[in-house]
């Protein structure tokens, strides 16, 4: 991939990311602490269902395929008639499950939008991996733009305008189903159709390759986002809810840091590592410890006046839950490195390391918070989420110097 095309990739990353969070703080300022709860809760299952239904498949196309566009249409055949299927099927189990189990219309109105929304952002983001596995970098940006940018900025404007929370999400789930339909036929324009489904081959093929992939970003939503589900299991306030799913955004925010960064230069260090360079250790080296600075820095920056932070940016309402951001500031340099050390096992073809070691984290997790939130309540769940980020952490990286000194690829 060119300079010219890895910026204007970059670009279209950063708007559209930005365009969502943008969009999370107006809904928190908009509609309120108890809204912004159930928004936090409703979102953590919905992003869940989606990438069940994606079955590692946008990482496999670009990481796996080497850009030859016959075999990743052909793949794009393969995996799409799972996408729909595990999509449409997880989708209403999901709300069935909210549905008998005597939510209210409230909260069934926002799960059901933000279900028909994620899936739709689901297909529009796997489309974009296959324009971009064949270096099809304005494809991409296109359907970005239209699908996600447009979308969330007007749904921004009704936040802002204090339409009616329900009424606005399921206009911006309309919204994205007219942005998924426009992101197909733009791939169908350029693309062949093909016959879905595929040989036995093919499948044990994908199924090697995707699996790992699978469990690993499945594996690190579930550890990332339990502690939200599990503190809606044991009762805890909705505004509490609402408070600590704003703290997870606010990291969420922070990390793009190290997403824009290591998304533009990740090409460059895979083929580093395919030619064995031996400077590829030292820009780890630097990497990380420029991260974990940076981190610090916001830990201190954040610590000085937490509940000051909570209300400039998600609204007045929020600044009670200065004390969860107290908490939680001390995952931030942790969760630096640790993405940071996680890109790294993506590029010397780790997957299968890095994923044991979420799976490992993601089971160690939810027991932990089962025990920690029982006891101590949200409390329990931030002390549980930092000791399980340095662990995690510390093994991450340990593993990713462990394969740069011996040079060999892992399973991919």
């Amino acid at each position: 991939m060119t300079i010219g095309k890895s910026s204007v990739r970059v670009a279209s990353e950063s708007l559209s990311r930005f365009a969502g969070l943008a969009l999370t703080l107006g809904i928190s300022r908009a509609y309120g602490v108890e809204n912004f709860g159930i928004y936090s809760v409703c979102m953590v299952v919905a992003m869940g269902v989606v990438l069940l239904s994606d079955f590692g498949s946008g990482l496999h196309l670009t990481g796996h395929l080497g850009g030859e566009p016959n075999q990743v249409n052909r793949r794009f055949h393969l995996i799409a008639p799972i996408r729909f299927l595990v999509g449409i099927v997880g989708a209403t189990f999901i709300w069935l499950f909210f549905y008998f189990g005597h939510y209210s219309p409230t909260w069934l109105y926002i799960l059901g939008a933000l279900l028909i929304w994620q899936t739709c952002i689901g297909w529009v983001e796997f489309i974009g991996y296959a324009f971009l596995a064949t270096g099809r970098v304005w494809q991409d940006a296109s359907i970005k733009f239209i699908a996600k940018i447009l979308v969330s900025l007007g749904v921004l404007f009704l936040a802002i305008k204090k339409v009616d929370f329900t009424t606005t999400l399921f206009l911006g789930s309309i919204a994205a189903v007219v942005g998924a339909v426009i992101a197909i036929t733009l791939y169908y324009k350029h693309s062949p159709r093909l016959p879905f489904g595929g040989v036995k081959e093919e499948w044990k093929d994908l199924w090697s390759q995707c699996s790992p992939l699978l469990v690993g970003s499945l594996a690190t939503f579930i550890w990332a986002r339990n502690d939200i589900l599990i503190l809606q299991w044991y009762g805890i306030a909705v505004e509490e809810i609402g408070w600590y799913g704003a703290v997870v955004r606010l990291q969420d925010m922070m990390l793009l840091m190290v997403i824009f960064f290591m998304e533009a230069f990740i090409v460059k260090m895979s083929a580093m590592f395919s030619k064995r360079d031996p400077r590829l250790k030292k820009y780890w080296v630097l990497a990380l410890v420029g991260y974990g600075g940076i981190g610090l820095f916001l830990l201190l920056i954040v610590s000085l006046a937490p509940s000051q932070w909570m209300g400039l940016l998600f609204g007045a309402g929020f600044s009670e839950g200065g004390w969860i951001l107290a908490l939680w500031a001390y995952r931030i340099p942790l969760s630096f490195l640790r993405l940071t050390a996680q890109y790294g096992m993506l590029v010397v073809h780790g997957q299968k390391e890095s994923a044991q070691l979420v799976v490992t984290a993601m089971i160690v997790g939810i027991i932990a918070n089962l025990s920690a939130v029982s006891f101590f309540g949200t409390r329990g769940a931030i002390v549980s989420g930092v000791a399980i980020e340095f662990l995690l952490a510390i093994s991450t990286i340990f593993l990713l110097f462990k394969k740069l000194k011996c040079g060999k690829r892992g399973n991919a």
